[in-house]
């Protein structure tokens, strides 16, 4: 969470499983974790004892009309940071026609 508030100049909050009296894991791992004061809203936990683990081999992410062309283009720069993964950005010329949205690829694998 803490590397999408940094993309999107948002405060992360982030509560533990021993903060909201959960058992059923590691009391440091993320009971609830979010995005505020920003431009995105992004929620997130970690898996919970026996839950599987979320896996993806390629995600399809979209940020339609969050933001302008030129922030769009600067929040997908950080994505090829991200070990293993790679991203692709459609904004400005060749953009879809309204110029607000941003459609990328992700590939984890």
């Amino acid at each position: 969470m803490t590397f999408y508030g940094d993309v999107f100049g948002c405060t992360v909050q982030l509560h533990t499983f021993e903060e909201f009296n959960r058992t059923d894991g590691p009391g440091h791992a993320i009971a609830h974790g979010y995005l505020v004061d920003g431009p995105v809203t992004l929620f997130a936990s970690d898996a919970a004892g026996d839950e599987p683990v979320f896996r993806s081999e390629g995600l399809m992410l979209s940020l339609l009309g969050a933001s302008d062309p030129s922030t769009l283009s600067t929040w997908f720069t950080f994505y090829p940071k991200v070990a293993g993964s790679w991203m692709t950005c459609r904004c400005g010329p060749g953009a879809p026609p309204t110029g607000r949205s941003s459609t990328g690829t992700v590939s984890t694998g």
